[in-house]
């Protein structure tokens, strides 16, 4: 149960429209809170701030919310200035990344600056505001560069080498740097291969399902021997607005997952059994990512009360349930609910 002053907080999300914030926001609203969404919604050709609100509403089955969409852009020092010394948040999530990292890879010197440049935008902006307490960086799993051993805790060696995980790095030190130094109240969130409904079509889950409803074929890559720690979206949701309200969990870093690695063969295997007469391809990939596994979520489990529940198999179930439906709506919003 949230706590009553839990109602009365402002929460800033940057890069509320994207897959994570828009699933966080909805959370947040749907349970009373007040929400203000900084994105640059460029994502989509589709969905505007205005589109978005109207989505939201439709969404949220609490009564009493109250959401607002600011359009703007963290390389943009004078906006996001000017939204938080507006709305004096007392919590703010930063979500807004470059954050699919084949095109961090090719785009480099984007993926820095928006990354990089623009954590030390919105935490130079939040020194106009006095109502801060407590400010939340999502990072990432890729930080830990390839995995030494598993499952992964909080203190594995932090030596990325993909672009991606350099950049989300030095997003948590700009983060731990300033909060010490001004005396906010920090939590560093480590996800990894997170998945569900709204993520973006090129995501390995969203793909393949994508694939096999369309193609009636999955492409499996390298035998499908990489090993990720599949976590959905609505557990990462759920430990979010845990470690919202919780002090436990002030100037920690944890990770979040659903602590259980599992093969992408046997992802492709769980996708082809839900789709009939689905077939897999082998092919050889020449993109290499950091080689992962299992995040150790017993500093997640302590501090927050919270344990995972859905496992990959529920989770697909989910997603293609979903997706199905959202392919068999004439509804232009929903058609393109893929967000980033």
């Amino acid at each position: 149960m949230l706590p009553d002053t839990f109602f009365m907080k402002t929460i800033l999300i940057t890069g509320g429209a994207g897959f994570i914030g828009s699933h966080l926001a909805e959370a947040i609203l749907k349970v009373g809170g007040r929400v203000i969404v900084f994105d640059n919604f460029d994502y989509s050709r589709f969905i505007g701030p205005n589109d978005y609100n109207e989505f939201i509403r439709s969404q949220c089955s609490a009564q009493s919310y109250q959401c607002h969409c600011i359009k703007g852009d963290i390389n943009d020092k004078s906006m996001i200035q000017e939204a938080i010394s507006t709305w004096q948040p007392d919590i703010i999530v930063h979500l807004a990344a470059i954050a699919d990292s084949v095109f961090a890879l090719q785009f480099p010197e984007m993926c820095q600056q928006v990354n990089v440049c623009g954590v030390k935008n919105v935490l130079d902006a939040c020194k106009q505001c006095s109502t801060l307490e407590k400010f939340v960086f999502v990072s990432s799993s890729y930080v830990y560069g390839d995995f030494l051993y598993d499952p992964v805790d909080e203190l594995h060696p932090l030596r990325p080498q993909h672009i991606y995980g350099i950049t989300k790095r030095e997003g948590e030190r700009l983060t731990e740097e300033f909060c010490e130094r001004y005396g906010v109240a920090y939590t560093i969130v480590r996800p990894t291969a997170v998945y569900g409904f709204g993520s973006r079509e090129n995501r390995v889950c969203s793909k393949m399902i994508n694939d096999a409803l369309t193609d009636r074929r999955i492409i499996l890559y390298n035998g499908g021997n990489d090993r990720l720690d599949f976590t959905h979206i609505d557990d990462l949701i759920n430990a979010c607005m845990t470690l919202l309200t919780r002090d436990s969990v002030e100037n920690e870093i944890v990770n979040i997952s659903r602590g259980c690695v599992r093969y992408i063969s046997e992802l492709a295997e769980i996708v082809r059994m839900r789709i009939p007469d689905t077939h897999i391809v082998h092919a050889t990939g020449d993109f290499k990512r950091p080689k992962r596994g299992e995040l150790d979520i017993s500093k997640m489990q302590r501090l927050l009360h919270f344990t995972p529940r859905i496992d990959l198999e529920e989770g697909i179930e989910m997603l293609i349930n979903e997706i199905e439906h959202m392919r068999g709506t004439n509804d232009s919003l929903v058609t393109t609910m893929y967000r980033g």
